[in-house]
């Protein structure tokens, strides 16, 4: 029969597992793949061969091609020593990783250098403990090796754990200098490797400095030698070993404490290991990312200088990298000093990402008393990673306009000339005023004047009225100021409205002949002795 050789299992799951095992299978080998002379050790899953020599040093067994069809197998078994050579009353050893119910095989012997030309094998084996569980001597062939041994039962305990084979004199009582073969060596042995995984961290998601990785590294029907948690900055190493122990976690638990002090954010592979006695291995793959930095925050709005009533609103971004959902605060504070604030101590907190869009809540302004104000935002992730704060200085300023028309009065009746327009236009964030007048022969509002500048109880415009019929008018005074109300862009403004009479023949029903409003001056003389002598005023 040849043998079923396997090879050392690097084994990756890219999810959850399945933590069942498949029963041990059996195999046979007949050492058919390796080449005459190659040093046999642990090339087989599940058994270590060795020779024991009591006299000196014994060189290793090897593959012995020389029998040709004296082996059970059609050309190789394996010897014990050089077969060139004499090495003394060596005997071949068989460790098992897991003790076995029945083991079979051939034996047989060759002539060391001294010849005895005894055909006796002792055969003898041993439970885990060290105890002889047997002694068997095997009568052989010289250069034969197809004796047939079978050591235990398929319904037996398991618990042959070693086996020696040793030439021995015909009587079976002391050992010689001859070598021993095998060859068709049947047992069983572990044929999956050790379940692992690694269930925290979440593969692809964000974890926080020196995070405990919980996980699984299990042998259930093997034995479980060493395991190792490792990181790496790739996925094809090199690795920096976490933790390494001996002892399975078969149940989710730590696998290790990741010390992540010396690293920076980015992106990483967590690596579990396990290796079990018949040098099957296991390996999970994990990749996380390393979050140690502190969300990013950008404020669009307000800007530093921005004058506001009735509610201001915020728009930003805050970002941790697409890491994690990370917290953020808007705060305010007078510009004198203070302690910050919440603008709404109901809500200290909002829920991020926000990408480029309205941050939190509007802040309602509308009875904070006018002046400056420190907007301030900052934010943080579930790791504890702070931004630095960002703060701007505002102006509240909910206190409209003030637009006052004193003269011409309501109802004047104003004769053809020029008229003085006296009234206030100011605010403390004057954006403009602009002085209309409508009615007559205009159908819309008709710009008198226009300013930047606050004037109170002054003089407003100069409104010449020449040539325009006798109609009633409306004066119009609107006054805008710089504070944009309710995050809609639109600013404060106030109007006053003033109904008049243009007429060319108006009565001189005072001292004021000319009706513009202002007296004295030289026109309201000029205008008196235009009266006297019968003219209009």
């Amino acid at each position: 029969m040849r043998c079923v050789r396997r090879s050392l299992a690097l084994v990756s799951f890219a999810g959850s597992l399945a933590a069942v095992h498949t029963a041990h299978a059996q195999r046979t080998l007949d050492f058919e793949n390796l080449a005459s002379g190659t040093v046999v050790t642990t090339q087989y899953p599940g058994v270590t061969f060795s020779c024991i020599d009591g006299v000196a040093v014994a060189p290793p067994p090897e593959i012995y091609a020389t029998l040709g069809t004296n082996t059970s197998s059609p050309t190789r078994c394996l010897v014990a020593g050089d077969p060139g050579a004499d090495a003394g009353p060596e005997f071949l050893r068989m460790v098992f990783a897991n003790p076995q119910r029945r083991v079979q095989f051939t034996t047989g012997k060759g002539f060391g250098l001294a010849g005895s030309g005894n055909q006796t094998v002792r055969v003898r084996w041993y439970n885990a403990g060290g105890t002889i569980l047997g002694t068997r001597l095997v009568d052989t062939q010289d250069f034969v090796c197809q004796t047939y041994v079978n050591l235990g039962s398929d319904t037996g305990p398991a618990n042959i754990a070693r086996i020696e084979v040793q030439a021995f004199n015909d009587a079976g009582t002391a050992p010689i200098a001859d070598l021993e073969y095998i060859d068709d060596l049947t047992y069983f042995a572990d044929v999956t490797p050790p379940v692992v995984s690694i269930t925290s961290p979440v593969a692809d998601t964000c974890v926080c400095p020196n995070p405990t990785v919980i996980g699984l590294s299990c042998d259930s029907d093997g034995t479980l030698v060493s395991r190792a948690l490792e990181f790496s900055a790739s996925p094809n190493g090199p690795w920096t070993l976490i933790n390494s122990a001996t002892t399975g976690v078969c149940n989710p638990a730590a696998l290790g404490a990741w010390n992540t002090a010396a690293l920076g954010s980015g992106q990483y592979y967590l690596r579990a290991r396990a290796l079990n006695a018949d040098d099957l291995e296991g390996t999970f793959i994990q990749r996380v990312v390393l979050d140690k930095s502190a969300p990013a925050v950008t404020l669009r709005f307000p800007t530093t200088g921005g004058i506001f009533s009735s509610s201001l609103c915020f728009d930003g971004t805050v970002d941790d990298g697409g890491c994690s959902a990370p917290s953020y605060q808007i705060l305010w504070r007078p510009a004198g000093g203070g302690a910050f604030a919440p603008i709404n101590p109901a809500a200290p907190s909002y829920n991020g990402p926000v990408y480029n869009d309205p941050l939190g809540e509007s802040w309602n302004i509308a009875s904070r008393p006018d002046g400056q104000y420190v907007v301030r935002i900052t934010a943080t992730d579930p790791c504890g990673n702070a931004s630095a704060p960002i703060d701007r200085t505002i102006t509240v300023d909910n206190t409209p306009p003030v637009a006052v028309l004193t003269s011409p009065a309501m109802c004047s009746v104003l004769g053809n000339g020029t008229v003085i327009v006296r009234g206030t236009a100011s605010d403390a964030n004057i954006s403009g005023w602009v002085l209309q007048v409508a009615g007559g022969p205009f159908t819309g509002w008709q710009t008198i004047a226009t300013g930047t500048s606050s004037i109170t109880y002054g003089v407003l415009a100069a409104w010449n009225t020449t040539g325009l019929p006798s109609c009633a008018y409306v004066l119009r005074l609107v006054v805008s100021d710089r504070s944009q109300i309710s995050c809609s862009g639109s600013t404060q403004h106030r109007e006053y409205l003033t109904t008049v009479a243009i007429s060319p023949n108006a009565p001189c029903d005072d001292i004021d002949f000319n009706n513009n409003g202002v007296f004295p001056e030289d026109q309201d003389v000029l205008d008196f002795f235009n009266v006297l002598a019968g003219g209009g005023c």
